[in-house]
């Protein structure tokens, strides 16, 4: 019971982690960036929050670890649980992560779209210029594109 407890803790932290790295990465990448490079870029730049978040996290739990007394049993296992999983965690963010990043975007969006991407670099740079300054929600801009087309009279 106590274990499951302290799995659900590392599971929240795990995947903020891997969110740190795959959410910088895929903006580059999006942005017409060579995916590798991007990836690189992402670990280099997410390493430090990422190990400090854990080195916290391992050293706040070092207390359970080294609990002595009445209760001891519950919160060492707790401490043993989250200390090795937050360890094997921030390794798997750091290293398997960013593979598992490059693989999953080559297949879902494939060669051609990676190299239209990296063709049209210089392009999208500006269009995420532009974004910035004006503060415009890219998302909502399409919607109203979308609804434009197809409120269109039709000619004829």
């Amino acid at each position: 019971m106590y274990a499951q407890i302290g799995l659900i803790t590392l599971i929240g932290l795990a995947a903020k982690n891997a969110i740190l790295i795959v959410e910088f990465a895929k903006v580059r990448v999006d942005r017409g960036e060579e995916l590798i490079k991007s990836t690189l870029e992402a670990v280099k730049l997410r390493l430090r929050p990422i190990i400090m978040t854990s080195l916290a996290f391992i050293l706040g739990v070092l207390p359970l670890v080294l609990a002595t007394g009445a209760g001891a049993v519950a919160r060492r296992t707790i401490g043993f649980t989250v200390l090795g999983g937050m360890t094997a965690a921030s390794t798997l963010a750091i290293f398997i992560v960013p593979v598992l990043f490059v693989v999953i975007t080559r297949m879902s969006y494939g060669k051609e779209k990676l190299a239209w991407l990296q063709a049209n670099h210089e392009q999208l740079m500006e269009k995420e210029k532009k974004v910035e300054q004006q503060d415009i929600d890219v998302e909502l801009e399409y919607e109203i594109e979308k609804s434009r087309q197809q409120n269109k009279p039709q000619e004829g």
